[in-house]
């Protein structure tokens, strides 16, 4: 089964109405137009043969006029199976719920349970014996371990441990079930009672003729099982030595945080462990963390001092210290990071190659276009756009947005990785002084003088560009340089299979034998925005004029000539 990974348009005729397109089924992509289709030079109906890799879709109106050529890039269907897992497993029911990723749906077949022998799985929904003594319930596709829930006896019968061993359960995964505790005691003996109608012989007797065979699972050829298992298994465990660390802390801002890593290979179960400060004012923790992976904790129930603080991360059980750092000042908006190394002596200093003491702090906003002449409505259609390109909110209490030392308000704050536009903004024609400034130091700096109507300004890795193609509160696109030879036609020429634009750079239509351009793509489009260097091999229109100017010149000479022959006469 393949999907669409890329829809690109490579030409579009003004005749086209409305662009076209591909909506996918299950199995089929269908296409709504009134017009031919062609898919890699073949007619099709409204039902498109597609095979995997590059498809070439071409529309044709009903007068042979080519009206969109399409490229269209597609792969198969991933599954993504290592999301798949067992939501529930509960043995007073006997039913155990599934979650299969929708793009795994039509798999289920290479998805399969194991529970004491192997079962089909049908549904998301399956109802089977499960007993409340010891019980391993086990998710595989193609025969490999996906996700596994298990719960085990304080005394565990040497035919259930065999179970355990046989997929190399860790029996620290598993919940402890107390066959003395008198909660759901009923359930309980129902269920005892049912593993007690199989005896040892026949439990034996099963497991030989329904167990999975050893070695198509390659349980016992293969290292790598125990390691799934500890990576992908959803059974959060205690925390030990040296399991979870503070790295990262940002005390002196209007969105505190602290940040928790996971250096172990386990899901750590949180909930059972707090944050504290200097003065013991306590944060609870609640969740879990993946293997290798960081968590910031925002929101705290204290407030962090600027300077002079202790952070302790502590077992809630044992009251032990899990990790413990300190820092001795801050600068605003400042993340104070902790190295490893310098741990044990609970400090924020990370020496750099000088052996200096340095931290690190936010990247700013920058101002990524400026668009001061539209073609509308200028009251409304202006705008200066702020780029926010750290992970997080930001406060914006600090910096100030300038135009010819006019202020313009910023938002409060500005989430990460987002843009942001002035509304109503009147910015100047002729000449328009644009400043960014963090605590009243200049960051950025733009003057516009003679702006062309309909251009915006846009800042591409520092680099300031004149772009027909505008991107209020999105992403730039990129600039990328082509040499090689080009040929012009309709205003219009082709690079690597997509259809270039002409912007306030202009080429002649014509065939040039050496060119260096710098194209600017943003999504669909690109437009040339820089010549560098163009060496002409033929000229069409340039050379038509220069015709025409000769045919001109001749003309304007001989009815001088006559003139002057006449006079001569008279």
């Amino acid at each position: 089964m393949l999907e669409i990974i890329l829809t690109l348009s490579l030409y579009t005729n003004t005749l086209l109405d409305k662009p076209i397109e591909i909506k996918q089924t299950n199995k089929e992509f269908i296409v709504e137009t009134k017009h031919k289709i062609l898919v890699n030079n073949k007619k099709s109906d409204k039902t498109l043969d597609l095979k995997e890799g590059e498809n070439k879709l071409t529309v044709i109106s009903e007068n042979n006029d080519v009206l969109e050529h399409l490229l269209i890039i597609t792969q198969p269907k991933i599954c993504n199976y290592l999301d798949a897992k067992i939501l529930e497993a509960d043995y007073e029911t006997d039913l155990i719920n599934l979650h299969i990723p929708s793009n795994c749906l039509n798999e289920l077949n290479n998805f399969e349970l194991f529970v004491d022998s192997p079962i089909e799985i049908k549904n998301l929904t399956i109802k089977t014996n499960l007993v409340s003594t010891s019980e391993g319930v086990i998710l595989l596709y193609k025969n490999k371990i996906i996700d596994y829930k298990c719960w085990i006896n304080e005394k565990i019968s040497k035919t259930e441990l065999k179970d355990f061993e046989k997929f190399k359960l860790n029996k620290e995964n598993c919940s402890i079930k107390n066959n003395n505790s008198n909660k759901n005691t009923n359930s309980d003996n129902i269920k005892t009672n049912k593993t007690d109608n199989l005896s040892e012989k026949t439990r034996e007797q099963n497991l030989k003729t329904q167990t999975i065979k050893e070695d198509e699972l390659k349980i016992n050829k293969t290292d790598n099982i125990s390691e799934t298992i500890s990576k992908q298994n959803l059974k959060t465990q205690t925390i030990e030595e040296d399991d979870l660390k503070i790295v990262s802390a940002m005390p002196n801002s209007e969105i505190e945080f602290v940040e928790i890593e996971n250096l172990s290979n386990k899901i750590l179960d949180l909930s059972n462990t707090y944050l504290s400060d200097k003065t013991t004012q306590i944060h609870n923790l609640s969740g879990s963390i993946s293997p290798k992976q960081k968590l910031k904790i925002k929101d705290l129930t204290f407030t962090l001092n600027n300077k002079d603080e202790t952070i302790n991360l502590i077992n809630k059980a044992t009251k032990e210290i899990i990790d413990s750092i300190s820092y001795k000042s801050s600068e605003e908006n400042e993340i104070v990071r902790f190295s490893k190394i310098n741990k044990d002596n609970n400090t924020n200093k990370k020496t750099s190659k000088e052996g200096s003491e340095e931290t690190q702090v936010l990247n700013h906003i920058i101002i990524t276009e400026i668009h001061p002449n539209p073609q509308g409505d200028e009251r409304t259609q202006e705008f200066i756009e702020i780029y926010n390109p750290n992970d997080s909110k930001i406060p914006t209490n600090k910096y100030e947005l300038r135009i010819n030392n006019k202020s313009i308000q910023l938002p409060k704050t500005l989430d990460g990785k987002s843009y942001w536009s002035t509304k109503e903004t009147s910015i100047s024609n002729t000449k328009a002084t644009i400043e960014l400034t963090y605590n009243n130091k200049t960051l950025q700096t733009y003057t516009a003088t003679e702006s062309i109507e309909d251009i915006s300004y846009i800042n591409i890795e520092n680099n300031w560009v004149q772009t027909l193609l505008k991107s209020r509160e999105k992403e730039n696109g990129i600039i990328e340089n082509y040499q090689g030879e080009l040929e012009v036609r309709n205003n219009v020429f082709i690079i690597n299979d997509k259809i270039i634009t002409q912007g306030i750079q202009q080429l002649e239509d014509g065939k040039y034998k050496k060119a260096n351009l710098d194209i600017h793509y943003l999504e669909n489009k690109a437009e040339l925005i820089k010549i560098r260097e163009i060496e002409q091999h033929y000229i069409e229109k340039r050379e038509n004029k220069e015709e025409k100017k000769d045919i001109t010149s001749m003309g304007i000479l001989s009815m001088a000539s006559l003139a002057v022959v006449y006079n001569f006469i008279k």
